[in-house]
């Protein structure tokens, strides 16, 4: 919890915050490695840890410029390198999700039986070694002994308040002032523009307590709806790699499946475009704390 006195500085109020996020995710992960707990493996539990991953690697960004020692760079990049090395399993279960989905709701088209169903799961099987939730352990406890020497590693002693809110409004600045074309973003643009929304929803979400305004908390949630939107988004234009192999499988009943998929997906990509173009006009319209001129 965030506190709101003004006695406590920057370094103080955010030892708190992340130890607390950091201590979250160890619990996550030494539930994994209990033979006696849900495991692991599954796809909620795989997801619910990245996303906790995802919410303390923003606010490491986030605070960089009062690690003046750079002490927290090396076990950043570290939780980045599991990340990404994830990306793959991730991207393997939406797509399969979104593929069962789709299964159901055209039950009349599509058989029970599906070859693109056993490619998705066989690939996800040879690749869930990959980014084990241990290689998390080492530079969490890094990260929380370095929070725990106090001022070694932030000498800040400006308000909380005025610190996030400056850094705040740079990020949104940074998203909010430009005029994206949709339509025409290709899929590398897309992703940097997710990407950064990911990171000042989370920011965002951490640091809500410091603020009473009930438009900050519709804030949250406008970012959140980009993020999905760009999600989904993200991942009918990453099929064609995660399918790769399938693609070119001269099989009938699979060229259907794949075909059938990608049809779904362009029109739906149609869809979500018209559809973030209109959260996209209500975001930049938000009258937010953060972006008051004092």
């Amino acid at each position: 919890m965030i506190s709101m006195q003004g006695n406590i500085d920057n370094c103080q109020s955010l030892k708190y915050l992340i130890i607390a996020r950091v201590q979250e995710i160890l619990e996550v992960v030494n539930n994994d490695n209990n033979d006696n707990a849900i495991d692991s493996n599954t796809v909620e539990n795989f997801h619910e840890l990245r996303k906790l991953v995802r919410a303390l690697r923003a606010l490491l960004i986030f605070i960089k410029p009062l690690d003046h020692k750079h002490l927290l760079n090396e076990d950043r990049k570290k939780l980045r390198d599991w990340f990404m090395a994830g990306n793959i399993r991730r991207d393997l279960d939406s797509l399969n999700c979104y593929w069962k989905k789709l299964q159901e709701q055209q039950s009349s088209y599509l058989s029970d039986i599906s070859l693109l169903s056993k490619y998705l799961h066989d690939r996800s099987l040879l690749i869930i070694a990959i980014a084990p939730s241990n290689q998390l352990v080492i530079p969490l406890l890094n990260i929380k002994a370095v929070m725990e020497q106090g001022n070694k590693w932030c000498a800040e002693k400006k308000s909380l308040k005025n610190f996030v809110k400056k850094r705040l409004r740079i990020w949104d600045r940074t998203i909010k002032n430009k005029r994206y074309s949709f339509e025409v973003m290709d899929k590398k643009e897309l992703h940097i523009l997710r990407i950064r929304c990911k990171n000042l929803r989370y920011t965002a979400e951490a640091f809500l307590p410091l603020w009473s305004e009930k438009d900050n908390v519709l804030m949250v949630k406008a970012l959140k709806n980009l993020q999905d939107l760009l999600g989904q988004i993200h991942d009918i234009d990453n099929t064609p790699v995660i399918i790769s192999e399938a693609l070119n499988d001269k099989n009938p009943h699979i060229a259907f499946e794949v075909g059938f998929l990608r049809g779904w997906q362009a029109a739906s990509r149609i869809d979500l475009i018209r559809l973030l173009k209109k959260k996209w006009r209500r975001y930049r319209k938000a009258k937010l704390t953060w972006r008051n001129a004092n």
